[in-house]
């Protein structure tokens, strides 16, 4: 039998109510959704070993943990996948879409504050 048949992802194993994701996760993006994390979550390698994490809510504003937050979250975490700080929030995946264009969105330099 193949494995890859009927095999549930990762995040509707986590959020069983979920339902399908309605947008694209981007290119490199790996499902690393968590049952304690508030909803799925996605995450990327950057070259420097900083992560970028990618959180997608539930559509309706009354199932999210905290219904007054946006939908779409894409932060930035370090070498332990530690929050380091969001990039952007919105209810607009097309936001998301505009940050990953950028050419270098997330500086190393951009964090000498933080630590």
């Amino acid at each position: 039998m193949n494995a890859s048949v009927n095999k549930t992802p990762q995040y509707l194993a986590a959020f069983p109510d979920f339902g399908e994701i309605d947008v694209g996760i981007p290119d490199g993006f790996a499902d690393n959704s968590w049952k304690n994390d508030a909803c799925p979550s996605f995450v990327k390698q950057l070259p420097d070993g900083r992560y970028l994490v990618l959180y997608i809510d539930y559509q309706c504003r009354e199932k999210r943990e905290t219904p007054n937050m946006d939908r779409f979250q894409l932060q930035l975490a370090d070498q332990e996948m530690e929050y380091l700080r969001d990039i952007v929030s919105s209810e607009n995946y097309g936001d998301i879409e505009d940050a990953l264009k950028l050419k270098d969105p997330f500086p190393a330099s951009s964090l000498n504050s933080i630590t």
